[in-house]
């Protein structure tokens, strides 16, 4: 009888307390925090999943002070496109990867990613000769 008893006072005395073991935990752990303010800027990170890429890039890149921003801008509209354009279309290169880009005109997505994007379509004609226009020295 008494190891009933101990029993069911040691259940009964988990369950009335199990909710007070639930929520003790630090501070920290437990709150949402409101998003940090930031400056009214917003920074576009281009993030490109093919590894030899990367190797490519380093090797062939020029500084991001060789073109002007608005070389850049111009071949980007006309490259996502035409990049758009064929992974649209049936019969399109096996080496052409399925992503759609989303690559606002009227957003100023500055040099860096200008630049990268741009140096990625280069990769992609040598790659794959995907483009019909594209610039002089390609």
């Amino acid at each position: 009888m008494k190891t009933i008893n101990v029993f069911l006072i040691g259940f009964l005395a988990v369950f009335f307390l199990w909710p007070e073991l639930i929520v003790a935990a630090p501070p920290d752990t437990l709150g949402v925090k409101a998003p940090v303010e930031k400056s009214d800027t917003l920074e576009y990170e281009l993030v490109i999943i093919d590894p030899a890429f990367e190797q490519w890039f380093q090797r062939h890149q020029r500084p991001e002070s060789y073109y002007s921003l608005s070389y850049l801008e111009n071949w980007n509209r006309l490259l996502v496109t035409q990049w758009n354009l064929l992974i649209s279309r049936p019969g399109r290169p096996d080496c052409l990867p399925l992503n759609y880009l989303h690559y606002d005109q009227a957003i100023s997505y500055g040099i860096a990613l200008n630049h990268k994007l741009f140096y990625y379509f280069k990769y992609m004609q040598q790659r794959c000769r995907v483009f019909d226009n594209y610039p002089g020295g390609w």
